[in-house]
């Protein structure tokens, strides 16, 4: 900034002006950043926690807590942030009033999920899908293992007691601890346990389902709370390896038609299992502050099915009052070669669970057996999925 001088105005006015001016510019400046310091950067989960210091001359200090940055901590002392190196410390003592809530969150979502097998199987569908009706069993269940898988989770955090942290500089073991215990890094999770809970998008037209007379809504179909599971090794923080067990199969159905004299029934049964080996990548990388991944896996193995057709006639004589029913039967017991694909959108609550939106496909060649069935004879036993799932690391 140049000022130009004045008639009559003295010079030496215009030059503290000038030193005004710059010193406001400056001082504007380090409030704004302190500002920032203050409101933004002490993010550490110990952030004013109170701690006890002995430096290399034995003199002893009291002072709160902000933050480790490189070989450097920083602490408010006297209303004043210092930086101090770990270097000039001998002693190190902090008293943490933070507790851990890693197990409640942890077991209030295993409960949720796991809470499911508890409710008896349907003896007329495949696995476990839920129909319409038995919906609300699935939520009341879920809510409930939710709230008793999170209230002894609770229970396992709070008989942990506060942490009374203490390190001896002296020692680098002490020093590597500290430094894990400050930025809370947990030893790195490598096996891990996947449930996923789907509702599965099948080859036969919903609205096809809807013939005279039928015995069930299989509309109304909404998920299948066993579609699978997969246990896992992280070979590093982007790749994991593994296998994994699908259930691909689908609704059973069954249609009764009736005519005057005649009444005909025709089911479908099916059991369709996918094993797999199976690795995930997650191509975007997300920093580890980040409590989020995207992972796309593949997985090639086999599928075994077993699929039946069966369907019954029979046929009243009006004359003589007899009836005559016929049977006929077609089973399908095959191994066939078998792959998958998967796309997931995991969010960590805790280092040891996590929550994913997952979609996926299973491809399986082999086609269904010819029947009447509305759009269901001779069609891909593959199909695709859409849920959620828990991941539970070790």
């Amino acid at each position: 900034m140049k000022i130009k001088p004045v008639a009559g105005f003295p010079f030496e006015t215009i030059a503290k002006m000038k030193k005004v001016i710059y010193l406001l510019i400056i001082f504007s400046t380090v409030i704004t950043a302190q500002k920032e310091k203050e409101y933004s950067e002490y993010k550490n989960k110990f952030a004013f926690d109170p701690v006890l210091i002995v430096d290399r001359q034995g003199v002893m200090s009291r002072a709160l807590f902000l933050d480790l940055e490189g070989d450097s901590l920083r602490l408010l002392i006297n209303s004043k942030v210092t930086m101090l190196a770990l270097s000039s410390i001998k002693f190190f003592k902090m008293d943490s009033q933070l507790r851990s809530r890693d197990n409640m969150v942890s077991f209030g979502l295993a409960g949720a999920f796991f809470a499911q097998l508890l409710l008896r199987k349907q003896d007329t569908q495949s696995d476990r899908f839920i129909q319409s009706e038995g919906l609300w069993s699935h939520i009341v269940v879920g809510s409930l293992g939710a709230v008793a898988g999170g209230l002894i989770g609770l229970g396992f955090d709070r008989s942990g007691n506060e942490k009374e942290m203490e390190y001896d500089f002296d020692n680098p073991g002490d020093v590597l601890k500290f430094r894990k215990d400050i930025l809370h890094t947990t030893n790195e999770t490598r096996i891990n346990f996947y449930y996923e809970i789907s509702k599965v998008y099948s080859r036969t037209d919903p609205t096809a389902r809807q013939a005279s007379g039928n015995l069930y809504d299989y509309n109304n179909v909404m998920l299948n709370v066993f579609r699978s599971i997969r246990l896992t090794y992280s070979l590093n923080p982007s790749l994991e390896t593994g296998i994994t067990i699908y259930s691909v199969a689908e609704p059973n159905l069954r249609y009764q038609y009736n005519s005057q004299y005649n009444y005909s029934t025709e089911e479908m049964t099916n059991k369709v299992y996918g094993y797999y080996a199976t690795a995930f990548y997650d191509p975007l990388k997300f920093p580890r502050e980040y409590p989020v991944s995207l992972k796309a896996g593949i997985g090639a193995g086999f599928a075994t099915i077993d699929y039946t057709v069966s369907k019954s006639l029979s046929i009243m004589d009006p004359v003589n009052f007899t009836t005559v029913t016929t049977f006929e039967f077609n089973r399908l017991e095959k191994t066939v070669v078998s792959a998958f694909a998967a796309l997931e959108l995991r969010y960590f609550p805790s280092s040891k669970v996590s929550m994913a939106l997952t979609g996926d496909y299973v491809y399986i060649p082999e086609k269904t057996l010819p029947s009447n069935l509305p759009d269901e004879g001779e069609r891909s036993f593959g199909n695709f999925s859409l849920g959620l799932t828990l991941g539970l690391h070790f």
